[in-house]
């Protein structure tokens, strides 16, 4: 996953456009950044091909007018695309074939309009931790779904090989925590203009990474920077914005330099910390742009009160300072000693009375304020921090100690490696007792239904065994192996083993087939009287529920031996009744979830717990692989790797890669010059299960950050961890770290 950015307090209107635009240029020389494959590779991220297709979802936001809300992301594509030193184009693909009144991508179903095809409607996009489905798309996400905090706007999830091509990329904005408007105007209090964060989020789905604070004019700031300028400004690029896509897909053969600050830095994130921060940069020679003489570094110049992006960028042991809307180089103090050096000031944390930071005298003001105050910039905070327009005390996301564990969580700030304690957003879950429709709607996360077909059902406590349930209920074992509070006595439900009616909640003890259970009356040819695993049959004492066999009465979760006994057409995998899909295009599963197959030769599968491990790596089984698919490499000594799954009758591997047919109906998705030629005739060339093809890139890949905790790589704000990729003869899968966006409150001009 890739790119997500914040939006801090507002810069002064400026509306501009690229064509009248006079930059400002910091004296430092700053240009724009990209991201490499690892912090070590000279590999560049970008889309290889110039024609990259994205999909719309047919919903768009429902906070503005349908064709309003799409002609604005259509707007931010035109934006880049309107640079005319670039070769990269983005067209709008669709899900209905109008003229055959066919979806593209759901097979035998009929359309009229996009909105009619199942795919099109999809929101398990992979910065919301789903698979890869070879569409580029562009969702919104309007419930709770959305995970990454209120301070992230957007997520950006590119996927890449790790010879630095990226063959998929997402975008999900934040539609469950801000109305969005077609204005860049009415940004602030919950309002969030489209465009304003479309764009930006659409530089990152091409490889571009966040300029850092202090590396730009403050007046002047890029759509790349990790804060949103309201009135337009983040919606309109900059000339160095206008340089990240002219070096990443030139319209010449080569991008050419004039001097350095032609060239991009390499954005990179502290594994320690989470905070963005530059590793490298590229230099100008001979009108070409390349890391000479390896990769410089160019952190730990900046002097006490110096411009700062991060603790990196400033001279050891000065550490980098949030102070309004920008970062100084400061070093620790004690406000009574007043021990700063002339022309700075001692400004003490709040909670903290004998420690402080030294910031300049001048143009700051006195700290007054306490966390939950309304405030304009971090100076007038004790905490020194403000955030969307009120002072907030900073925490550390990975262990929150500063806030108050029962009414805030530790929201990360993006690109910062730090958190701010805000009012914790729980969802209002419903209490025990009450009606539900899903699981998810209840504080204890069980809702019983009465029977299979039932639509609603009540919230239940969870238990066990008697004398765990409050007074009035008893603890009563479900199908599913679990035990919840029911009404009544702690007696026995149908179907369990008794000695004595006494036993029995709703019904006598019966002796059938040499055993003794529990029963109930019930009236034959009637569905949903008998508790699953049981049938209404006639009986000496009249129509009882005996013993007989489970027919599509367990619900998905539960524990089963065979479909039959699985509720709404799921499967019974692996003992528990699962959601069905097709392995091949990832399926409809929940979150945390993919499609495995449930036979070697069959694309068809079961919604399951995803695995560990990352595409190209070894594997015995399909549940190892986050992708679900473990099987042989052909391009790899014949060794079982995990592999994006794929249909070798329809290949949407993408460019540079291909299909290799595992079975007659599933495959997995290999570099096309690595897999081995088969002879004329069709069949396997002798030998040619062990070739190792082509050698690929050498670069280690990527593997999945923790979206919303930091800053991602190559500029993205969530955190990702790299591990080596193993020497496989082809360029082996990586996963970028989610980047996006987040803001604060804007400032009148």
């Amino acid at each position: 996953m890739h790119a997500r950015f914040w939006r801090r307090s507002g810069r002064a209107p400026l509306l501009c456009s690229l064509a009248t635009l006079a930059l400002v240029a910091p004296a430092s020389g700053w240009a724009f950044s990209v991201a490499t494959t690892t912090p070590t590779s000279k590999t560049i991220q970008r889309w290889f091909s110039n024609n990259v297709t994205y999909y719309l979802h047919p919903a768009c936001s429902p906070d503005v007018k349908n064709d309003v809300c799409k002609e604005q992301l259509r707007a931010g594509w035109k934006g880049w695309m309107a640079q005319t030193c670039t070769a990269l184009k983005f067209s709008e693909g669709y899900h209905c074939n109008t003229a055959q009144g066919k979806c593209l991508f759901d097979k035998n179903v009929a359309c009229k309009a996009d909105a009619d095809c199942p795919a099109a409607n999809n929101l398990n996009v992979a910065p919301m931790g789903f698979n890869t489905n070879s569409r580029n798309e562009l969702v919104f996400i309007e419930t709770s779904a959305w995970k990454f905090g209120q301070y992230v706007l957007g997520v950006t999830s590119p996927i890449t090989y790790n010879n630095g091509a990226i063959f998929e990329a997402d975008i999900a904005f934040n539609g469950y925590q801000y109305k969005w408007v077609a204005d860049p105007g009415s940004i602030g209090g919950g309002l969030m203009d489209i465009l304003s964060v479309a764009i930006h989020e659409q530089g990152h789905f091409f490889g571009v990474q966040h300029m850092l604070p202090g590396s730009y004019s403050d007046k002047d700031p890029p759509t790349m920077a990790p804060s949103v300028d309201p009135f337009g400004k983040s919606a309109t690029l900059t000339a160095d914005d206008a340089k990240a896509i002219c070096f990443l897909n030139p319209k010449d053969a080569t991008y050419k330099c004039a001097n350095d600050a032609d060239c991009p830095y390499v954005n990179e994130k502290d594994k320690g910390t989470g905070q963005e921060y530059y590793a490298a940069k590229l230099t100008c020679a001979s009108g070409t742009c390349g890391f000479s003489g390896g990769s410089a570094t160019p952190i730990g110049t900046s002097d006490l009160g110096g411009g700062c992006a991060g603790d990196k960028d400033c001279k050891s042991p000065l550490f980098c300072q949030p102070a309004g809307n920008k970062g100084f180089c400061s070093q620790l103090c004690v406000p009574q000693q007043k021990n700063c050096p002339t022309g700075f000031t001692c400004y003490a944390y709040q909670g903290k009375p004998t420690q402080g930071a030294c910031l300049p005298s001048s143009g700051q003001t006195v700290p007054t304020k306490l966390p939950g105050e309304p405030c304009g910039n971090s100076g007038e905070c004790k905490s020194l921090m403000c955030l969307s327009g009120v002072c907030r005390v900073k925490c550390t996301p990975s262990a929150p100690v500063e806030c108050n564990k029962d009414t805030e969580t530790c929201a990360p700030i993006p690109a910062t490696g730090i958190g701010a304690c805000v009012p914790e957003d729980k969802p209002k879950l419903k209490p025990a007792g009450t009606q539900c429709a899903a699981p998810t709607e209840c504080d204890s996360g069980l809702c019983l239904k009465d029977g299979a077909g039932a639509a609603t059902g009540i919230c239940r406590l969870a238990c066990k065994g008697k004398g765990s349930c409050p007074d009035g209920f008893a603890c009563v074992p479900q199908t599913g192996g679990f035990e919840v509070c029911m009404p009544g006595s702690d007696k026995l439900p149908a179907g369990s083993a008794c000695k004595a009616p006494a036993d029995c909640a709703n019904g006598p003890c019966v002796a059938y087939a040499g055993q003794q259970f529990c029963s109930q009356t019930c009236k034959v040819g009637v569905a949903g009287g008998c508790p699953c695993g049981m049938a209404c049959e006639e009986s000496t004492a009249g129509p009882l529920c005996l013993p007989g066999k489970k027919q599509a009465c367990a619900e998905v979760g539960n524990q089963c031996t065979d479909t039959s006994e699985c509720v709404g057409g799921a499967l019974c995998f692996e003992t528990a009744c699962r959601l069905g899909c097709d392995v091949r295009d990832g399926g409809n599963c929940g979150p945390g979830e993919g499609c495995q197959r449930v036979a070697a030769n069959t694309p068809q599968g079961a919604c399951v717990a995803v695995g560990k491990g990352q595409l190209a790596d070894a594997c015995q089984k399909d549940a190892d692989c986050h992708s679900l698919f473990c099987d042989v490499d052909v391009s790899n000594n014949g060794e079982k790797r995990c592999q994006k799954p794929c249909d070798p009758d329809n290949d949407l591997c993408g460019t540079g890669f291909v299909c290799n047919a595992v079975t007659e109906y599933v495959g997995g998705c290999l570099l096309a010059e690595s897999v081995p030629k088969k002879p004329a005739g069709g069949a396997d060339a002798a030998g040619d299960t062990g070739a190792t093809g082509n050698t690929g890139a050498g670069g280690t890949g990527t593997t999945t950050g923790s979206a919303g905790s930091g800053s991602g790589a190559g500029g993205g704000l969530c955190s990702a961890s790299r591990s080596a990729a193993p020497a496989a003869p082809f360029a082996l899968l990586a996963l970028l770290a989610a980047s996006g966006l987040a803001w604060a409150r804007r400032r009148a001009a």
